[in-house]
């Protein structure tokens, strides 16, 4: 049997200021759902995902959704450009301001992945509950089913 999810959604424009607010967005979904999570690991991944939507989306606007349930957090940021996700080959170096977004969220969520449509991307970052703490990446204290994401880091889809 499935756990219940309770999903948030808002629409943000495409620009900086918007990633400020994807955050507030995740930490009222966390109150409102009465989670004693620590919200600061998937504000991290959030604030990532949120600004390489703004970066790189291409569009006038950004969809975050937010999933909670007593074991797990999803965070998901859509964008309009339906382009896989690149993770940057080389090592950014100490001077460079960019091109860690995601090596950060491969480090800090269980599990992340994208699916794609004709003319739009989601990407997503799911953290795993113990307690009011984050199991640690390649934890995984709640089964994992088989479906979900078209494309996937390999450690699992959303549920």
């Amino acid at each position: 049997m499935r756990e219940q999810m309770v999903q948030y959604s808002r629409q943000f424009p495409s620009a900086p200021s918007s990633v400020g607010q994807a955050r507030r967005f995740l930490v009222w979904a966390l109150d409102r759902t009465g989670s004693s999570a620590d919200a600061s690991v998937p504000t991290l991944v959030l604030s990532e995902l949120a600004t390489n939507a703004v970066e790189y989306g291409g569009g006038p606007s950004i969809r975050t959704t937010i999933k909670v349930s007593e074991s797990r957090i999803v965070v998901e940021v859509e964008d309009d450009n339906p382009a896989e996700p690149q993770t940057r080959a080389d090592d950014p170096g100490c001077e460079e301001t960019a091109g860690r977004g995601l090596r950060i969220v491969d480090h800090l969520a269980n599990r992340w992945g994208w699916t794609s449509e004709d003319e739009s991307k989601t990407v997503w970052a799911e953290f795993d509950i113990l307690g009011a703490r984050f199991a640690p990446n390649g934890v995984d204290p709640v089964p994992v089913s088989g479906d979900g994401a078209a494309h996937s880091t390999g450690r699992g889809p959303p549920h």
